[in-house]
């Protein structure tokens, strides 16, 4: 065993002697290879120091030329601003030499036209020393008949002066008169009324009238319903129900008229025929309002306002009519108070009085009017029918 292990160390002993020779084998190798390398670097530091003078003298070439290239840049940058100043100088100068140009040739061709228009005018010039030699000629011709005729006229003028009437100083004056007014106007007035008030008294008795008949149709029953129910006749039931309509509108336009005359002082021109003739009035309202409100019951009270607009505006109370418009004429002549201010104006200011008849009769005939209207609301209404015996609404 010993002697093993003794091989063994032996042979361990071997192999390391082994291992340490061949590491210093390598590392006599290295220090050799870097023995080398630091000859190589002093060789390279030793051409690096004796390449440094060139190297320098190289730097300072390429400064200087460098700043020579700059300078040449410089020079170059001038060069292209005196190329492109001249350039625009060029191009300046082609542009006023093409104006320059266009000049000449303008000028040439007003020249050409002014030369044309030279003789033109040359030969109007000579046209017109031709006429003026012509007028010259007519002249002299005319000169002479004018001497001519300034002989005639003289000649005419004193056989004229021989022949002229010598008039005497009231010829002359009454001459000079119809000269001067050759037309007289001479001024007839029929009436006049007192003041502005008396003139629209007419109007204002006429409305009076009509407005108040249309207060009774408000609070007097047009036809009695126990009329009604009867057997009377129609037309005595429509003359007994406007009767108390006119007997009432009498007695208005009577008390009216007296206060007109005693407290306002109007005093009418014919009294008595002014009174009878507002009593004719008041038959015709009363009629014609009566006879509309019965038939047309409520809407007649409508028709009745919409009548008396229209006449406030046709009648000619307050202006002539015969300046309304053309379609108010129609009205004018159809509706009865303008017949009734036409003949409460003749008869308050005294003018003539031939047309009041006219007036009463056209009265007369809007009363019959108004009656027929009330016979047939009779006649309608004397039919009784649901609605009136069992009215929607009861007042």
């Amino acid at each position: 065993a010993d002697a093993i292990v003794k091989d063994y160390d032996a042979h361990q002993n071997d192999q390391t002697h082994r291992d340490v020779i061949k590491k210093l084998d390598e590392a006599s190798a290295s220090m050799q290879a870097l023995a080398d390398g630091s000859k190589q670097v002093a060789d390279g530091n030793r051409k690096l120091a004796n390449s440094m003078p060139e190297l320098r003298k190289g730097i300072t070439d390429a400064h200087d030329g460098a700043t020579k290239l700059n300078a040449g840049a410089a020079q170059l940058e001038d060069g292209l601003d005196t190329s492109v100043a001249g350039v625009g100088k060029l191009k300046a100068g082609s542009s006023r030499l093409a104006t320059g140009a266009k000049e000449l040739s303008d000028g040439a061709s007003a020249l050409a036209s002014g030369a044309s228009k030279i003789d033109a005018g040359a030969a109007a010039l000579e046209e017109g020393a031709r006429d003026l030699d012509n007028g010259a000629k007519d002249l002299e011709a005319g000169a002479k008949k004018l001497d001519d005729g300034t002989g005639d006229l003289a000649t005419a003028l004193r056989d004229g002066a021989d022949k002229v009437p010598h008039l005497t100083d009231a010829k002359k004056d009454n001459v000079s008169q119809v000269i001067g007014d050759p037309v007289r106007i001479q001024k007839i007035q029929q009436t006049q009324a007192g003041s502005y008030g008396a003139g629209l008294a007419p109007f204002f008795l006429s409305l009076a009238l009509w407005v108040g008949v249309f207060m009774l149709v408000q609070a007097l029953r047009p036809i009695a319903r126990r009329a009604l129910a009867s057997n009377a006749r129609s037309w005595r039931i429509a003359l007994g129900g406007w009767i108390p309509f006119w007997l009432i509108s009498m007695a208005q336009a009577t008390i009216l008229l007296l206060v007109v005359h005693f407290v306002l002082g109007l005093h009418p021109a014919n009294l008595p025929l002014t009174w009878a003739f507002r009593l004719l009035a008041t038959m015709a309202f009363s009629a014609i309002i009566q006879g509309t409100v019965e038939l047309f019951g409520t809407p007649g009270k409508f028709i009745i306002l919409i009548l008396l607009v229209l006449q406030l505006t046709a009648a000619g109370g307050t202006l002539p009519w015969q300046l309304t418009p053309q379609p108010l004429h129609i009205v004018h002549d159809v509706l009865p108070m303008s017949h009734v201010v036409e003949g409460l104006r003749r008869l308050i200011y005294g003018s003539d009085i031939g047309s009041v008849a006219t007036n009463a009769w056209m009265l007369v005939g809007y009363t019959a009017l108004g009656l027929v209207l009330s016979i047939l609301a009779a006649h309608k209404h004397k039919t009784w029918t649901l609605k009136v015996l069992d009215p929607e609404i009861a007042i």
